[in-house]
């Protein structure tokens, strides 16, 4: 993508300069696309990959070894090193698994488990 692909995107949906402006700053600037929910997405999706994983395997064993095995990884460990975060020094396991357990999270829990190619939440 340049800025050629961007103006002439612009031209073919009739978006005037100041409209497309503004929705470039509200997309940038949304919540919804933060630092904070990329981070939180990422480790779900790992987990819901993890998870998947255990079922195919057919090891079921806690949501607990679920996450320290996520936490384990090379994969989690680099993309923490890339978070907004990395300047911490956190306890993931407690964490991972306070998000994989709350229901305030389970829309996007099971988002992630969509994402990996279940249905449902494992």
């Amino acid at each position: 993508m340049n800025w050629d692909n961007l103006i002439n995107y612009c031209k073919k949906n009739d978006y005037e300069p100041d409209e497309a402006i503004r929705l470039i700053k509200r997309y940038r600037h949304s919540w919804y696309f933060n630092g904070r929910r990329s981070w939180k997405m990422e480790r779900f999706r790992m987990y819901a990959k993890e998870r998947i994983q255990m079922k195919d395997n057919l090891y079921w064993g806690s949501k607990v070894d679920a996450v320290k095995n996520v936490v384990s990884t090379p994969e989690f460990q680099t993309k923490f090193k890339k978070s907004i975060y990395s300047n911490g020094d956190y306890d993931h396991i407690h964490i991972l698994n306070q998000l994989v357990t709350d229901p305030r999270h389970q829309k996007d829990l099971k988002k992630a488990f969509n994402l990996e190619g279940s249905e449902n939440i494992i």
